[in-house]
C-alpha cells in the first residue's frame, strides 16, 4: 500500500498544479455523487450551524465543500514538490505572522480542519521556522508510513498522538512552535464550549500548555483563495481570566479559540470539513 500511495503522489508531483487541480474537482464530484461519505453528518452540521439556510443552500455548501478537499487531497499528495524557493507561490507567509512566530518562540498554534491545515509544518517549516504538529496515527502501517514520508519537511518534527506529552515537552524546549488542529470533539476529556450556539466538546491541550508552562498561543487558519492559492490569518490568543481555577481558565481559551473558529467557518463553510460529529451524539439522532 505504501508504495501504491507513493506513486500516485509521484503521478500527482509531475502533473502541473492546474492539472491536478482540475482532477481533485473531480474526486469531489466523484464523491458527492457517487461515494458521499458521512453525508448525513454533513448535513446534520450544517443545519446546526446554520439554521436559517434552506436545504438547497444546505447542498450547495455541501457539494462546494466536496469539491474543495478533493483539491486538498490533489495539494497534499503534491507536498513532495514544496521547498524553499516555491513555498510562497501558494501561500506567502505574511509579515503580521512572521512578527507573531519571532516574538513567541515557542507557541501553540491552534488551528483546525478548515482550509488546508496541511500547509502549517512546510509552509512554516521552509520559512526557516522549527515547527511540530501532532498526528493521528494510522491502523494501517503502510498508511502511517505514508503520511509520515509525505509530510516530512525541512525544520519540522511529526509527534504521534500516542506518544504526545514527553514528545511536546521535548519540541518546545527546543524552540520548536507546535500546531495542533483543535476542533474535533474530545468526548469526556475536553472542555464544553458553545460553537453556533450549540455545546461542544473541545480539546484542553493548547489551554493546558499555556496555563501550566506559560507558552503563548497563537490562532491561525490556512484558506484557500478564488486563484487555488493560500492566504494564512494569525493573531495572538489574549484572554482575561475572571478566575484563578484551571478549569475556568481553560474554558475562557477554549471559548476565544471556538469564537475564532466559528468565524472563520462563517467566512468559508465551503472550506470547513464538516464530515465528523462535532456536537453531541444525541444531535445526530
Amino acid at each position: 500500500m505504501f508504495w501504491v500511495l507513493k506513486i500516485k503522489s509521484k503521478i500527482f508531483c509531475i502533473l502541473p498544479r492546474v492539472i491536478s487541480i482540475s482532477f481533485g474537482k473531480l474526486i469531489g464530484y466523484f464523491l458527492y455523487y457517487l461515494m458521499p461519505l458521512r453525508k448525513k453528518v454533513a448535513i446534520r452540521n450544517l443545519k446546526i450551524s446554520f439554521p436559517a439556510k434552506s436545504n438547497y443552500e444546505i447542498n450547495q455548501i455541501l457539494k462546494k465543500c466536496y469539491v474543495h478537499f478533493g483539491i486538498i487531497i490533489s495539494d497534499f499528495l503534491r507536498l513532495p514538490n514544496l521547498n524553499e524557493s516555491n513555498i510562497s507561490t501558494i501561500l506567502n507567509l505574511d509579515q503580521k505572522t512572521r512578527t507573531l512566530l519571532n516574538e513567541n518562540n515557542p507557541s501553540v498554534i491552534m488551528t483546525g480542519h478548515i482550509g488546508n491545515w496541511e500547509l502549517f509544518l512546510p509552509t512554516l517549516g521552509y520559512n526557516n521556522y522549527k515547527t511540530s504538529g501532532v498526528a493521528q496515527v494510522q491502523r494501517n502501517k503502510s498508511g502511517e508510513k505514508f503520511f509520515n514520508w509525505i509530510r516530512a519537511c525541512k525544520n519540522t518534527k511529526i509527534i504521534s498522538k500516542g506518544n504526545s506529552i514527553r514528545s511536546i515537552n521535548k519540541v518546545l524546549n527546543q524552540k520548536y512552535h507546535l500546531v495542533l488542529v483543535s476542533d474535533q470533539n474530545a468526548g469526556k476529556k475536553g472542555s464544553i464550549n458553545n460553537l453556533f450556539d450549540m455545546p461542544t466538546s473541545t480539546p484542553k491541550g493548547a489551554a493546558i500548555l499555556n496555563i501550566k508552562n506559560n507558552i503563548p498561543i497563537i490562532i491561525s487558519f490556512i484558506t484557500m483563495n478564488k486563484d487555488y492559492t493560500y492566504s494564512i490569518f494569525s493573531k495572538k490568543l489574549k484572554v482575561h481570566f475572571d478566575s484563578q481555577s484551571t478549569d475556568d481558565k481553560v474554558f475562557s481559551i477554549n471559548e476565544a479559540y471556538n469564537r475564532a473558529l466559528q468565524e472563520s467557518i462563517t467566512e468559508h463553510p465551503e472550506q470547513y470539513f464538516w464530515f465528523h460529529k462535532k456536537w453531541n451524539k444525541k444531535d445526530y439522532e
